[in-house]
């Protein structure tokens, strides 16, 4: 959801290279308008899941009770007989235990009471492999635990091996369940979720030498003046 819209080859960025994307889009639709419910991750996803405004959901922050057992996208799959499963970053605190699909698999920590089984979950898995949880990947935020401090640079480089990392971990395991669902003969939905490029952007170690800071073109900066105005109050205001 911090994805800039533009920031694919098939729409000629200058330095971006997505031929993945391409590929798929070149299959399928592109749309070059697409709006959001709200202002903020959390809500917006919570509209997505329910199918409704916020004014209706009256959900307008990260956390709270929905004070109800709101039937979600997820769940009206599963009442109809089709498996579900989530992988990757769920970030929907409102449903809380609501949202437990049959194979729930996150890889953020406030998440992780949602994980089912519970050894989906992504820090488990790292520890299965004896890496420290959190990494210089995980994303921040309220009832994570603290990262340790990153190397130098701090933007650059992460812990995690590449074949451990979030990107490898979350599409391994949405593959895995496609794949048993596809044994089982059963319809399924599955919803797949990367936690970036929402920072911290850390990169593993084998990556950096590939990345030349100097090809990627940058805004000019805001002037002293162009500040002042944006943090200006209007009279009467």
């Amino acid at each position: 959801d911090q994805y800039n819209a533009d920031c694919f080859s098939w729409m000629n960025h200058p330095v971006v290279r997505t031929p993945h994307l391409d590929a798929l889009a070149a299959r399928g639709a592109g749309f070059t308008q697409a709006y959001c419910q709200y202002p903020q991750c959390t809500p917006s996803r919570v509209s997505m899941l329910l199918g409704q405004y916020c004014k209706t959901h009256r959900q307008y922050g990260f956390q709270g009770n929905m004070g109800s057992e709101p039937v979600h996208l997820m769940e009206h799959f599963r009442r109809h007989g089709w498996r579900t499963g989530a992988v990757g970053k769920f970030h929907v605190d409102p449903l809380g235990l609501h949202f437990v699909p049959d194979y729930s698999a996150p890889s953020m920590s406030i998440d992780a009471f949602q994980a089912n089984p519970p050894e989906a979950y992504y820090g488990a898995y790292l520890e299965r492999h004896g890496l420290h949880y959190p990494t210089h990947e995980t994303h921040g935020g309220q009832g994570n635990p603290p990262r340790p401090k990153p190397p130098e640079p701090a933007f650059l480089r992460s812990d995690v091996p590449v074949e451990h990392n979030l990107e490898r971990w979350t599409a391994d395991r949405t593959i895995d369940f496609i794949r048993d669902c596809a044994s089982r003969k059963e319809p399924f939905l599955a919803f797949m979720s990367f936690e970036r490029p929402h920072g911290p952007l850390n990169i593993p170690f084998a990556e950096e030498g590939r990345i030349d800071a100097s090809r990627i073109p940058l805004d000019p900066g805001e002037t002293e003046a162009q500040l002042a105005a944006a943090m200006s109050v209007p009279e009467g205001g």
